[in-house]
């Protein structure tokens, strides 16, 4: 053994037994950090409920309540009508219309799928990060057409190489304008040089499949706007009329700013009404008085004269 060795013993490599008892305790302090911050998050709303004066009522209903949606969603059962078809229909979900097939394991990154609810349709991710950026797409209002894995187009870079890139969504928005969208971190826009690639294939154009190119980072794709875009296509799929004419009621009488929570009292469905006013934060009749994750303790204000 060199003196060097002698002096510092953990210059030498890990044997595969250390390393993997290494990497066991690096995952369970994780653990461990990250149970700790989900129990002061925990206190930290609890704390805002109490000043707020909201206490949860945990008492167990004698009924039970379901959400009846007017129109059938993606994965529900719905009887037969009028005798046209006997027994019940299953509504499944089509396959993804993408330029490929992503490998559906990866060691580094998350591999899954999602729904788009607007025409039934299967959206494959590479990343969670994509699967909030679908989310967000689908969520928003001005866009009529979404894709995902398209398009794969063709590029020379600056040493003339010809290179081949498939953008990770497509847009049209309501405007008639197409978005080709990547999606990439914010800590790997510089490493990975997208910035470059994306004007490069912007300036030698990228034929009849868009007519413009955006990059999209967990900057803009942030849990709680994901969580909100969740929120809003869960609204969508269980909306009910009655109940969201009733809250839209509700809404037109309001002055001033209220809490999420405030709007709930009263209702016979509760549930149906936490729906309804998604539903009216979605067409734009509430907003959030400021920005982040909407909950019940958020303050809400009527946003249109209608």
């Amino acid at each position: 053994m060199s003196q060097i060795e002698h002096a510092c013993p953990s210059s030498r490599p890990l044997s595969k037994t250390k390393l993997l008892a290494t990497t066991f305790f690096n995952l369970l302090n994780l653990c461990k950090e990250t149970l700790g911050m989900t129990k002061t998050k925990i206190a930290a709303v609890r704390v805002k409920m109490n000043r707020a004066g909201l206490k949860p009522d945990r008492i167990i209903p004698e009924t039970t309540q379901y959400l009846s949606a007017d129109q059938a969603h993606v994965g529900r059962t719905i009887a037969a009508a009028n005798g046209s078809l006997t027994g019940d229909l299953w509504i499944g979900t089509a396959a993804s219309t993408g330029t490929r097939e992503p490998d559906k394991k990866n060691v580094i990154s998350f591999r899954g799928a999602t729904q788009h609810h607007g025409d039934n349709r299967k959206l494959v991710v590479e990343s969670a990060l994509e699967k909030r950026v679908a989310a967000l797409l689908m969520a928003r209002n001005d866009v009529v057409e979404l894709r995902d894995q398209y398009p794969h187009v063709w590029w020379a870079d600056a040493d003339g190489k010809l290179c081949e890139h498939t953008f990770d969504f497509w847009v049209k928005l309501i405007d008639g304008r197409r978005i080709a969208i990547a999606v990439k971190p914010a800590a790997r826009v510089r490493s990975s040089r997208v910035v470059q690639k994306l004007r490069q294939i912007a300036v030698q154009g990228i034929g009849d499949a868009a007519d413009e190119v955006a990059l999209i980072t967990d900057a803009y794709a942030t849990h709680d706007a994901a969580r909100n875009a969740g929120w809003k296509l869960h609204a969508r799929r269980m909306r009910n009329e009655a109940a969201y004419r009733e809250a839209l009621a509700l809404v037109c009488d309001m002055n001033g700013v209220v809490r999420f929570h405030d709007l709930l009292s009263g209702a016979d469905h509760p549930a149906a009404r936490r729906i309804a006013i998604w539903n009216l934060i979605d067409e734009g009749y509430l907003a959030p008085l400021e920005p982040g994750r909407i909950t019940d303790l958020s303050w809400l204000r009527r946003a249109t004269q209608n």
